[in-house]
């Protein structure tokens, strides 16, 4: 009984052993059925392996070489259809199988993966029996010195007969894009091809290098702020992209697999930064457009958290993110140097070229690592082109800009000198001292918007008991408006022939002016006080009126018919006489002062202005001049700069 139990066992052993073989042998015949088979001979030595591939997709990553063979899954396989293989991020586990017959005379053959940032791949032989051997277990997650061959690429050893035939498995598991450009090779087409790559990789890094060396001197000597971020850009830049071609993995952090699998999108994300840090700097986005300016400085501020958390995020999530941020910055960067341009920001044409440039390359690699575009050498290696272009531009479009700077410097300081010229000019027409003059008590202050000004306030004394008081504002500001300011001056040196009479005096400046200022207009108000009599007359040229406080704290306005002298002709200026008390105040002022606008935009007003003067009526008048300035300067804060010309006269009659 025992020897029968026993031989059918064996017989039902032998018939299931039987029958898996068949089933292999069938899976196999009938995939070779899908796809062709690479047949090696002495005419090539190089083959792309995608147009034999067939693939299949494995959510869950839980089959192994031996569930795809013996489950009959190899039969769910699809060809591949396309130019190459890339199937953008994916959290899948992915198979490819393909066939070679070697009927070339050469027996030894590699196996080249040109993806370096592959994190684990397996390479499986399947024969004709359905024995599958495990060749090699390759991929960036082990330390660089595991690889067999010491390349930046994975290079794995073949040993094929002549005449053999042998279907190979590929199994790939990585967090970065699923990109298989899979090659076999003979070894003097592996060192001609590592030779021009390793060539090429190597003048690109010399480039920057180059650019780095030479803008790092540079900034040493210039000391410039955009140097400083355009360095760091182009090494960051570099360093990314020697890790993302394994270069770096290869000579800098062989034993670091787990600093090698963040280092591109950690250097990535900083080089990013530090050219948006440079975009803001040298296209002069605060000066141009503030809220634009603020929006990249969010954008900046939103790499940080990326940054910090990619130790301990899915790398495929850190990698998606550093390709969003790369569009993102290609994008805000141009709409930056679009403004610059509109801004008439001559070195922003140098900066958009090299935008051009590096806009080509990201939208190669970007679409390339979405699945969108195949692996090729222009996908692969357009963003180092563009890079490359885009460091060398900006480069020279910094020098560019330092000979702008230059220029304009040489240029300013001619104009400082002709500055100075025009201010001692300025200073030499402006009245430091007031004159003594009897039964009357005068404050003054005039403060310039800039080192120069355009207006003018003259105090003169006409006889014991007359006093004279002129006041003039010269359209527009600096240079021009001091030129204005000293031909007043003249006039009123010429006018004073009629010093007695307000009307007479502002027609013969307005005779002596009309045809002789260009575009230029002036708004004036002349006022005689007569302490004898206690009488004003005052006449007005398009100038804001005279303000009478008289004792009893009533405010009365003088301002009398009369045009801007310059604007069109007067025939005449009416004059305005007002009986006086000892105790009354005659104000003068410019639109400086009433024209004020705080930061919401509202003007200080001739109203505040009237506040104060009744404010401060039993106070002498140089507290009342302090506060009328400490009031202004209040108003404006925390702006420190008055945006007109600020004059102001008080006479106090004794």
């Amino acid at each position: 009984m025992i020897k029968i139990k026993d031989s059918t066992a064996y017989h039902i052993l032998s018939f299931d052993f039987l029958l898996r073989v068949i089933v292999v042998m069938i899976v196999l015949s009938s995939l070779q059925a899908f796809a062709s088979t690479i047949v090696l001979d002495d005419t090539q030595d190089t083959y792309d392996t995608t147009p034999y591939m067939m693939m299949f997709e494995d959510p869950a990553s839980q089959l192994s070489a031996e569930d795809v063979i013996k489950n009959d899954i190899i039969t769910q396989f699809k060809t591949n259809t396309g130019n190459g293989i890339n199937k953008g991020y994916s959290d899948s586990s992915w198979w490819f199988s393909f066939s070679v017959h070697n009927r070339s005379s050469n027996t030894q053959w590699l196996v080249e993966l040109s993806f370096p940032t592959m994190d684990y791949f397996e390479l499986y032989s399947i024969d004709k029996k359905g024995i599958i051997t495990c060749i090699a277990k390759e991929g960036d997650f082990f330390p660089f010195d595991h690889r067999k061959i010491a390349l930046n690429n994975f290079i794995i050893p073949l040993t094929l007969r002549h005449n053999q035939e042998t279907r190979y498995l590929v199994h790939v598991k990585t967090t970065s894009e699923v990109i298989i450009p899979l090659k076999l090779r003979t070894y003097s087409s592996l060192i001609e091809h590592t030779v021009k790559e390793y060539s090429g990789l190597w003048f690109y890094f010399g480039i920057m290098i180059a650019m780095f060396l030479y803008n790092l001197f540079l900034l040493i000597t210039l000391r410039d702020i955009n140097y400083l971020y355009y360095i760091l850009y182009v090494l960051l830049s570099a360093l990314s992209n020697i890790s993302f071609n394994g270069i770096a993995y290869q000579f800098f952090w062989p034993d670091w697999p787990w600093f090698h699998n963040i280092s591109i999108v950690f250097l990535g994300n900083l080089a990013v930064m530090s050219f948006m840090l440079f975009t803001r700097s040298f296209l002069l986005t605060k000066k141009f457009h503030t809220t634009y300016d603020l929006l990249l400085k969010i954008f900046i501020g939103t790499i940080v958290p990326i940054v910090i958390a990619i130790p301990f995020a899915p790398l495929s999530f850190s990698i998606i993110c550093l390709n969003t941020v790369v569009i993102f910055a290609t994008f805000l960067s141009l709409i930056a140097c679009i403004i610059a341009i509109i801004h008439k920001y001559k070195p922003a044409y140098f900066y958009l070229a090299s935008m051009v440039a590096v806009f080509f390359g990201v939208s190669l690699i970007s679409l390339r690592n979405f699945g969108i575009l195949p692996d090729i050498f222009i996908t692969r290696y357009g963003f180092h082109l563009g890079t490359s272009m885009d460091v060398i531009l900006l480069s020279i479009a910094l020098g560019y800009r330092y000979n702008l700077i230059k220029e304009e410097n040489e240029k300013l300081v001619v104009l400082q000198n002709e500055i100075e010229i025009a201010r001692t000019i300025y200073n030499s027409i402006v009245q430091t001292k007031v004159p003594e003059l009897p039964n009357v008590a005068i404050e003054s202050v005039l403060l310039p918007t800039e080192v120069i000004g355009g207006d003018i306030a003259e105090i003169t004394k006409i006889d014991e008991e007359k006093t004279g008081i002129f006041i003039a504002d010269i359209s527009g500001h600096g240079i021009p408006a001091s030129i204005g300011a000293a031909m007043v001056k003249m006039a009123c040196a010429h006018a004073n022939q009629y010093a007695e009479f307000p009307d007479k005096f502002l027609m013969s400046i307005e005779n002596t002016l009309s045809e002789r200022i260009g575009n230029q207009f002036i708004t004036a108000a002349y006022t005689v006080i007569d302490t004898k009599h206690l009488k004003i007359s005052t006449s007005n040229a398009g100038h804001y009126p005279i303000l009478l406080c008289r004792a009893n704290n009533s405010v009365l306005e003088l301002r009398p018919k009369g045009g801007a002298i310059g604007f069109y002709h007067n025939i005449s200026f009416a004059v305005a006489d007002e009986n006086v008390s000892k105790g009354d105040r005659i104000i003068l002022f410019t639109d400086g002062i009433i024209e004020l606008r705080n930061t919401k935009g509202q003007l200080f007003g001739q109203e505040r202005l009237v506040d104060i003067i009744q404010a401060y009526r039993e106070k002498s008048i140089t507290a009342l001049k302090n506060e009328i300035v400490a009031a202004a300067y209040r108003w404006i804060a925390p702006q420190k700069e008055f945006d007109d010309d600020f004059t102001l006269v008080i006479v106090e009659i004794m």
